[in-house]
């Protein structure tokens, strides 16, 4: 019976490989359906119901499109996860090895299953980041952040290194040192001595951990807000 590795132990392939491969594209096709649906975009400046004229109208007759490229929220994750560039998923076959095509499944799995692989997902997770905002960075201008913005916040929310740090420095000011030496196209060093504005010298340089935990926020950060 053909069998291959898998996470260290043989597995059966003969009955389920064909079955996996059809599931595996399947949701390949249901990812790249999204996935055009996300760069397409919609309009968002719809037509309104006027009761005095009785029809549909639209505040003005230009098109307003909202859209999101490959390589953002859910999407980004799931072309991490497959070390592959962005762009439409290409189908899996008999000739990608059993691993890559379970990972394949599991990424694509997860990306569907995300509420920012839509448009609408993404535009409630916006709007609740930036009330996430208005509660934990003072004097926060929401209005002022575009969507790489939002999406880099979103991100920190949940990220181990932010949840480290924001127990020695507020949010506000981590926020406020990261966005004026990312824009001064400051370095790492360049950020801690910022940082030394919050949080004593003598305290900073003697946790080592947390020192590389800023370091990584740091990096992380100029990355996603130069992608």
């Amino acid at each position: 019976m053909k069998k291959r590795v898998y996470k260290g132990r043989e597995v059966d392939i003969n009955i389920n490989e064909s079955k996996l491969i059809k599931q595996t594209n399947k949701l390949i096709e249901e990812a790249n359906k999204r996935l055009i649906r996300l760069t397409k975009g919609i309009d968002i400046n719809k037509s309104t119901y006027d009761p005095r004229k009785k029809k549909f109208v639209r505040a003005s007759k230009e098109v307003k499109r909202l859209s999101y490229q490959f390589d953002s929220w859910s999407a980004k994750k799931m072309f991490t996860k497959l070390r592959i560039d962005p762009g439409l998923l290409k189908k899996v076959d008999k000739q990608n090895t059993y691993s890559e095509i379970m990972l394949t499944k599991k990424a694509v799995q997860r990306f569907l299953n995300s509420k920012t692989s839509t448009i609408s997902g993404i535009r409630e997770v916006v709007k609740n980041t930036k009330d996430t905002i208005r509660s934990k960075l003072e004097d926060f201008d929401t209005d002022e952040v575009d969507d790489n913005e939002i999406e880099v916040l979103n991100n920190f929310w949940y990220d181990s290194d932010y949840a480290y740090v924001t127990q020695y420095i507020d949010p506000s000011e981590l926020w406020i040192a990261l966005d004026t030496v990312s824009n001064a196209g400051g370095t790492v060093e360049d950020f801690l001595h910022y940082i030394e504005r919050y949080i004593y010298s003598e305290t900073l340089y003697k946790d080592q951990d947390l020192v590389d935990a800023l370091t990584r926020i740091y990096e992380k950060f100029t990355r996603s807000m130069n992608k």
